[in-house]
């Protein structure tokens, strides 16, 4: 392991590094219990610990590669197992702490990494759930950066099966715009923004549709780019291999800025498609949205607001070496 101070002096030497910057990357992990082996017997790799280890020391080895200049890591479909969480924050927890949010009656959630630096100070975490259309969520991070706050959503959406949860999907979606509006309008319009004249939001994660679908169009009309999009002309082809071995592109990291006066307003509200759906489906989706109007719910069944945590300023770590991988293959 490396000591902290060597850290700083290799992120600094990085030529992605931008001092004035802040680094965000997401990661899905695929928790075991999704992971398939036709090969074995059981075919879950939650079964096969060797397995699951192997591949999983090669994804802390990367980020802890990637650690050297990324200072938020979102990561989706962490297993919580004590095992499995405690592998990541053995590696992790030198350069970075962490948030944690376990999906609804699933084995999975998501984790946010924010890297300990006295430029960096973690200050409150919002729990996003979406119980009331399905049991993905979403993890919101106030950051201040050099006494500046920013907002930072690692979230999952629902994998788009059919026409049905590709609406789901969208629903989501304005979940999260409206929450992070409702969230800078408690937190940080009037008090928070210090000096700052705008606050910049990063919404990343596994969004599980293309550069084509209705959620990317979503975002990139509300104001948000995609960082891969803008940095490189082009949208990434490929993030991810699916089950059945198709490359396909559905991680994403949005981002933009908003003033004062664009806090203060309500966003748009979006145009849903009309989809060809069953009489069940359309009752449970029409049902939703008259909560969400008549303002019974916000979708997020009110989780956001209770699971709001303070936390403490950010501890600086002793100069000590990482903790080795006490899972190794």
């Amino acid at each position: 392991g490396r000591r902290r101070g060597h850290y700083d002096s290799n992120r600094r030497n990085h030529p992605l590094y931008d001092p004035f910057g802040l680094s965000v990357l997401t990661f899905n992990v695929l928790a075991p219990p999704y992971n398939k082996l036709p090969s074995m017997v059981p075919s879950s790799e939650r079964h096969h610990q060797k397995h699951y280890w192997d591949r999983n020391n090669c994804i802390l080895t990367m980020l802890r590669s990637k650690a050297l200049f990324a200072d938020v890591l979102c990561l989706q479909e962490m297993w919580f197992t004590p095992e499995f969480l405690e592998g990541y924050d053995s590696i992790l927890h030198e350069t970075h702490r962490s948030s944690k949010f376990r999906r609804h009656k699933k084995p999975d959630g998501l984790a946010t990494y924010v890297r300990k630096s006295r430029h960096l100070e973690l200050v409150r975490v919002w729990k996003i759930s979406f119980t009331d259309v399905s049991a993905q969520n979403a993890l919101l991070t106030e950051i201040h950066h050099t006494d500046r706050p920013m907002v930072v959503i690692n979230c999952h959406l629902t994998y788009p099966h059919d026409e049905y949860h590709n609406r789901l999907r969208i629903l989501q979606a304005h979940v999260i715009l409206r929450l992070v509006h409702k969230y800078m309008r408690a937190h940080i319009m009037h008090s928070g923004m210090g000096e700052a004249d705008v606050v910049p939001v990063v919404i990343t994660g596994d969004f599980n549709g293309d550069a084509t679908d209705d959620v990317y169009k979503f975002f990139t009309t509300r104001g948000y780019q995609s960082a891969y999009a803008q940095a490189n002309g082009h949208e990434a082809q490929v993030t991810q291999l699916t089950r059945e071995g198709d490359k396909v592109a559905s991680d994403y990291s949005f981002f933009r800025t908003y003033t004062r006066e664009e806090m203060e307003s309500e966003p748009s509200i979006p145009t849903l498609p009309a989809f060809d759906m069953d009489a069940a489906q359309v009752a449970h989706v029409e049902r939703i949205e008259a909560k969400r109007k008549e303002g019974a719910v916000d979708l997020s069944g009110e989780e956001a607001a209770e699971a709001d945590e303070v936390l403490p300023p950010a501890v600086h770590p002793p100069a000590a070496a990482a903790a080795a991988p006490a899972h190794g293959g």
